[in-house]
């Protein structure tokens, strides 16, 4: 039976439940009439899933009724008088997941709304039709999506933070950076407010930030200045109170603690006048005031105006994450999945270790292994978040305990690119569940009068918890906060947000009476500012040539400065005065490693320089002696080569180089230099020298040995067993940002100091890098990543670290589809350790459907064709390309490699590329408008006018390439070149004038710009080229020649026939000119799915199932190289014509019967099938316009089936390539 779509009509009539029940009976869904109570009746939504609808009672409300039977998430509650309709979803555990906390989601809407013109009701419809039998996602996927009020919060917001922002007086204009830092902190404590008001924690009242203000300032004067600033940085940063103000809490926690902005503009506010301030914090409350804040993290309310903590977050991941930065925002599905996968192993590796145990998951632990949970709830102690629990007598005291002091709260968890913190979210959400899960235990074993078999540590813990003002879901966050917790990134923005969002994380655990609220922790020294690639990693220091211990040189020092992070953390009054005295501290040291760090050898900076006085600054600024490098545009001649080496330079075929130290005699001579070396010879000068002071100022190193003293053990009392430094767990989004796209400074040092940072890599390969060197031995990580680095040659050190050194355990490969919401990034989520095992788990994910399936079931998906999981070996994964395929796809593609006779590669069969380039299309690339006897007229957004075809030549572009034929282009190119000789020779510019005056006067205009072309740094001007030449040409053997061009970017085979000498331009299509082989063989053949699935995993993927066939991946493409006989192709012919329409009929039966099926010929198998392969594919180029879309399909059909034939592949071959 065909769904159909639920009503307005349909929801404006519902007035029982079996009104409710007909309407979901159009989405399939089964009513069970047996199951439920009285005033319920459930529906069967998936097979073992059930929505169950229930009448509230007088009195009674929605949330009375919160689901709480595992195969019921969702209930659905109208009140008695069936007016308003709630939705309440218990959250599905992750994994099958039983131990930790239990949510719920809510959605409510009013009968009102679909009997009104209200435009929610197209929302709330769409919402309720997406639900279907047989897909329990939807409940979790669509009517609880928050993208809309993401999307309108974030518009607003960005649109006051961008006003405001002009707004800020007392900041000069030139410093638009701490402008925003400031608008941005004051929006940041504004926000926070409004979430602790609703909790009725200032002054118990839910409007005290609109009426406050006005009770403690009189009309006309100031409000920031008498009453948000003391409110910020007396009353809730420090323990003080004030009856004008009335009782607030002492939140501290450095949110409302004087920033870094702050400090230096104490000035600083919104508008220049009283007026203006007080009108400007009125346009922010009433922003504000027109949401609602929803502060109960046990119950998710979706709503077109709810905020959560959790939406709030999403939207700041909007304010931080920047393309133009790398920085994505991850999906909350995959952070969670991941910081799980990650954080899990890692705990039940240290204690199984610890305890001699084998617990395989974390519910082991707990004794759900052993029994399933009990249907109630069990309710901690302060009323607030709940969890299962199995009998006590399951589970063993001692390994909770164990598992709860020795390791959770020693486990170091870090992100080193934080951005808005959505990793330490998730991982927070991760700990916490396990921390509760552990303290409820302890409190049930109370309940139970089992108390002393807990250790006496324990103990005194439940009583700090329930006799301090918290509670057990509060304090467990504040513990996982400042015990677990570390973040770094390089915009101090994306880390004011990140320490926003763990603050905001605790709003829903704070308790209502003001004066009981426990401070906030204060984590400025666990989520840092800084770049996460310069820096001491380690401990590990050279001092004079020797390796020397940092944690020794520096002991004294990092033991204080340990302690005195320890007691900020736990301050409560004086926080900026302790802020300071660590800073201090941090500095002084900071000035100590940076020396050392400065002194590192390996470490080279490249300065251009053009004069004497450049170099002669450089040399005596620098502590170490430098190296000039000279290259040449030409061979140096023996006479410069004689006067090089006379000045002590070291001379190649174009290059020179010389060593100087500041005590040199050269040193001072740098005149000399530059008198025998012509300028116009040289392609580039430069030097090469170590880091100055200025360097180390400009890059501002951030070294994790000091900044991070917890996570090493060597310092001060860490108790953290064996010496371990570093962190258990790497979670990291890396950001993808291009090493060329980095200040040139950061990019040298970047080189120098991480293997895998190659050629024009992203800095996503040397982040991997980086953590697994920040990594314990004992560690474990994960990261999501691009999947690029798996094809390119900048991956090639990455490709070979990853299996071989760093132990990757684990990849989800997304090949060419996007995880991410409205970005198109190609993934991959790698988890690994320390440990180099022997096999590597897989899975390949093979459609954007998959993908979503994938995300959307919490990694939970079921079983379907296009996600393949399986294992392959280590040692299979290496430096060379990477392929992500099961050991049949391999298999297959081996055997058309080994049934070949050669590549596309093989230069003397084939010339393949697309070397035209003109350095500037927007000039020298037109439309053709029209065609006149005389030429063309052409038209671009500079150029117009009618010009002789001898020097604009029709080019290819993708527009006009089909599968097995060109269209006629419509486009030009100029080219003012004459073939000679088989080479391509540019004609003289009296000739240009003369025989194309149209073309030398239209492009004329343009010469200025035409010589600002740049070729490796210098301009057409400066190389002496000729203003109208091109950047490339190639050759006649690319155009001139009859041809196979495809487009670069595909989703399917592209090739096709050429044969009217067009030109093509790099970037956008390849060219293949076969000097032996037939080209209506080989387009066929490079049609064939068997050559298309070979080339589909070395190739670049791109969005939506596509792929970038680069040069290099085209000239891989197998090719076996079979004998043409005309004779046999005639015979093959009429075999063909003889199953005109039958073209599919025939394909099958050579897959079933063998190439026999084509009759008896004397020729070997496939060169039969090669032959026929020819025919097939001249007919649909020859025939192309007259063949309907089915012939040619069926006929595309019968050449997989002959290619197959060529390569010797059988039917489970065959099916194995149709699944890449």
């Amino acid at each position: 039976m065909s769904v159909q779509q639920i009503t307005a009509k349909d929801i404006a009539g519902w007035d029982s439940l079996q009104d409710i029940a007909d309407s979901f009976a159009k989405r399939g869904l089964k009513p069970r009439p047996n199951l439920g109570e009285s005033n319920e009746l459930v529906l069967q939504l998936a097979d073992d899933e059930f929505v169950v609808l229930v009448n509230a009672g007088p009195g009674e409300t929605a949330t009375d009724f919160k689901p709480d039977n595992r195969s019921r998430h969702t209930n659905l509650v109208a009140t008695n008088d069936f007016e308003e309709f709630t939705f309440l979803t218990r959250m599905r555990s992750w994994e099958g997941q039983q131990h930790g906390r239990i949510k719920h989601q809510k959605i409510s809407f009013t009968k009102e709304q679909f009997t009104s013109d209200s435009g929610e009701k197209n929302t709330v419809l769409k919402k309720l039709n997406s639900i279907e039998y047989g897909s329990s996602a939807a409940i979790y996927d669509t009517l609880y999506d928050t993208q809309q009020v993401v999307k309108e919060f974030y518009e607003e917001f960005e649109e006051l933070r961008t006003n405001l922002v002009q707004e800020v007086s007392g900041i000069p204009d030139n410093r638009g950076d701490a402008k925003q830092r400031y608008v941005q902190v004051i929006l940041d404590r504004m926000i926070f407010l409004y979430f602790i008001q609703e909790k009725r924690l200032l002054d118990r009242n839910p409007n005290y930030l609109h009426e406050q203000p006005g009770d403690v300032v009189d009309d006309g004067e100031d409000r920031y200045e008498n009453f948000y600033r003391p409110l910020f940085f007396d009353y809730l940063a420090e323990d003080k109170q004030n009856p004008d103000f009335g009782s607030l809490p002492y939140l501290n926690g450095g949110l409302f603690a004087k920033n870094l902005v702050e400090e230096e503009f104490p000035d600083a506010k919104l508008g220049e006048s009283t007026e203006e301030t007080n009108e400007l914090f009125d346009d922010v409350l009433d922003f504000l005031s027109g949401w609602n804040w929803n502060v109960d993290e046990r119950l998710d309310i979706v709503d077109p105006k709810n905020l959560s903590p959790a939406i709030l977050g999403h939207i700041f991941e909007q304010t931080v994450n920047q393309k133009e930065m790398g920085a994505y925002y991850t999906p909350e599905e995959i952070t969670g999945f991941m910081s799980r996968r990650t954080i899990h192993p890692y705990l039940l590796d240290q204690l199984n270790d610890a305890v001699k145990a084998e617990y395989d998951e974390i519910d082991d632990v707990f004794g759900f292994s052993e029994v399933e949970a009990t249907d109630g709830e069990a309710a901690v102690a302060d009323g607030g978040t709940m969890t299962q629990q199995a009998a006590t007598e399951n589970v063993e005291t001692k390994h909770v305990e164990t598992l709860y002091h020795d390791i959770l709260k020693e486990a170091h968890v870090l992100d080193p690119a934080v951005g808005s913190g959505a990793f330490l979210l998730a991982a927070q959400d991760v700990l916490v569940d396990i921390y509760i899960q552990c303290i409820e235990y302890f409190q049930q074993l109370e309940a139970e009068g089992k108390g002393w078999e807990l250790d006496s540590d324990t103990r005194d813990e439940l009583e700090e918890i329930n006799n301090g003002q918290a509670g057990a879901p509060l304090y467990a966050k504040r513990t996982a906060i400042l015990n677990n917790l570390y973040g770094v990134d390089i915009d101090d923005g994306a880390v004011e947000i990140c320490k926003l969002r763990l603050w905001l994380s605790m709003v829903a655990n704070i308790q209502d009476e003001p004066s009981e609220v426990e401070p906030l922790p204060n984590i400025d020294f666990n989520i840092r500012s800084g770049d996460s690639l310069i820096g001491f990693e380690s401990t590990e220091v050279a001092v004079d040539g020797q390796k020397l211990l940092i944690t020794e040189l520096l002991k004294e020092d990092l033991e204080e400065y340990r302690e005195s992070i320890e007691t900020y953390r736990n301050a409560e009054k004086d926080i900026s005065h302790l802020r300071g005295e660590l800073e201090n501290l941090h500095d002084e040291m900071q000035a100590q490693l940076n020396e050392w760090f400065a002194d590192l050898p390996d470490t080279k900076v490249e300065d251009d320089i053009s004069k004497p006085e450049e170099l002669r600054e450089i040399i005596s600024a620098s502590n170490r002696s430098v190296k000039l490098k000279l290259k040449f545009s030409d061979q140096i001649d023996d006479d410069l080569d004689q006067k090089l080496n006379d000045l002590g330079f070291r001379t190649w075929k174009k290059a020179a180089n010389l060593e100087v130290g500041n005590r040199d005699a050269m040193a001072g001579k740098p005149e000399e230099i530059f008198e025998i070396v012509p300028a116009d010879q040289l392609a580039r000068s430069f030097v090469e020298r170590g880091l100055l002071k200025e360097d180390i100022d400009q890059i501002d190193p951030f070294h994790w040995v000091m900044e991070f003293p917890d996570a090493y053990d060597a310092i001060g009392d860490n108790e953290r067993g064996d010496a371990s430094d570093g962190f258990d767990v790497v979670l990291e989004n890396p950001p993808y940002v291009r090493i060329e796209s980095v200040d040139e400074l950061q990019r040298d040092i970047y080189k120098d100091l991480h293997d895998t940072a190659t050629g024009r890599c992203d800095l996503y390969v040397p982040f991997i890098e980086r953590s697994f060197e920040l990594l314990t031995q004992e560690g474990h990580s994960s990261f999501i990543t691009s999947n690029q680095f798996m094809n390119t040659e900048y991956g090639e050190s990455l490709r070979e670290a990853l299996p071989q050194k760093y132990g990757l355990e684990q990849i989800y490969d997304f090949t060419g589809y996007s995880p991410f919401d409205e970005v198109t990034i190609y993934s991959t989520i790698l988890f690994g350790s320390r440990h180099v095992g022997t096999d590597i788990n897989c899975v390949s994910v093979r459609s954007q459907e998959a993908v979503e399936e994938v995300v959307s079931t919490s990694f939970n998906w079921d079983e379907r064709d296009d996600i393949v999981e399986f294992t392959l070996p280590v040692d299979t994964l290496g430096s060379d390309r990477w392929l992500i395929l099961t050991e049949n796809e391999r298999a297959a593609r081996e055997k058309i490699l080994d049934r070949s006779d050669t590549t596309l590669g093989d230069e003397e069969l084939f010339t393949v590329g697309s070397p035209l380039k003109s350095g500037q299309n927007t000039t020298l690339q037109a439309d053709i408008i029209s065609e006149e006897p005389e030429g063309y007229t052409i038209e671009n957004s500079r150029i117009s006018g009618t010009v002789n075809p001898g020097i604009w030549k029709r080019i290819i572009t993708p527009d006009y390439v089909n599968r097995w034929n060109v269209s006629t282009p419509k486009e030009v190119t100029f080219f003012p070149y004459n073939s000679v000789n088989e080479e391509y020779e540019l004609i003289n510019e009296d000739t240009f004038e003369s025989e194309y005056p149209t073309s030398y006067e239209l492009l004329k205009e343009y010469k200025e710009k035409l010589l600002g072309r740049k070729d490796s740094r210098r301009t057409w001007k400066q190389l002496g080229r000729p203003w109208y030449s091109l950047a490339r040409i190639g050759s006649p053997a690319y155009f001139e020649e009859t041809k196979v061009v495809t487009d670069i970017v595909v989703n399917k085979p592209h090739f096709c026939i050429d044969t009217n000498g067009y030109l093509f331009s790099t970037g956008f299509i390849h060219g293949i000119t076969p000097q032996k082989t037939d080209p209506y063989y080989l387009t066929g053949l490079l049609n064939t799915q068997s050559i298309f699935s070979y080339l589909k995993p070395i190739c670049p993927p791109k969005n939506s199932g596509y792929m970038k066939m680069e040069v290099e991946q085209l000239k891989a493409a197998p090719v076996y190289l079979p004998e043409i006989q005309e004779t046999l192709c005639a015979d093959l012919r009429r075999v063909l014509d003889e199953h005109e329409g039958e073209y599919e009929e025939l394909a099958q039966s050579i897959r079933t019967q063998g190439i026999e099926r084509l009759g008896s010929f004397s020729e070997e198998t496939n060169t039969v099938a090669a032959n026929m392969l020819r025919v097939v594919s001249k007919k649909i180029i020859e025939e192309y316009d007259s063949l309907s879309d089915d012939d040619v399909r069926q006929l595309e059909i019968l050449n997989n089936q002959l290619a197959a034939a060529i390569f010797g592949l059988d039917e489970e071959e065959q099916d194995a390539l149709s699944r890449i």
